[in-house]
């Protein structure tokens, strides 16, 4: 399983999404994208996103992914997106779309709360080390482990 670039990552993901006819804003994308990363790597132990995730006030963020769709500010991401399936293994599809299926209703404001929790890998390292630190992808995958172990 190879890592992606994350805006990759997030052009599958609005792909999906907007086969779905499921409007996304830049929030719902950054989140998607982390909490993929995370099952990817908390179920088969490798990152999804070969770029570092950083602990930004507002939760777990990728840069990249941030400063491509910022503009769009809480309003859906109106981009056009091509379906990039083909780079992606099955493993790292069938958790992406498993994460769109559950979340596919979910406001940004509720996917970050979900990202904030208390010993959750963004409040460990952002507590820890401050605003901007990346957040391990060891403390990632055992977050993600310890979710599908309880």
């Amino acid at each position: 399983m190879n890592s992606m670039p994350a805006m990759l990552v997030s052009e599958q993901i609005l792909f999906e999404r907007s086969a779905l006819n499921i409007p996304t804003d830049p929030m719902q994308v950054l989140k998607l994208v982390y909490l993929s990363h995370g099952w990817v790597l908390g179920i088969h132990g490798e990152p999804l996103t070969s770029e570092p995730v950083e602990a930004w006030t507002y939760g777990p963020v990728v840069p990249s992914v941030y400063f491509t769709y910022k503009r769009f500010g809480r309003n859906p991401i109106t981009d056009d997106t091509q379906d990039l399936s083909f780079g992606f293994s099955d493993e790292q599809l069938e958790i992406i779309r498993a994460v769109l299926d559950l979340y596919k209703d979910t406001p940004g404001v509720t996917l970050s709360a979900i990202t904030h929790k208390k010993g959750s890998p963004w409040d460990i390292t952002y507590h820890k080390y401050g605003t901007g630190s990346i957040i391990p992808n060891d403390l990632i995958k055992n977050y993600y482990r310890s979710l599908i172990e309880s």
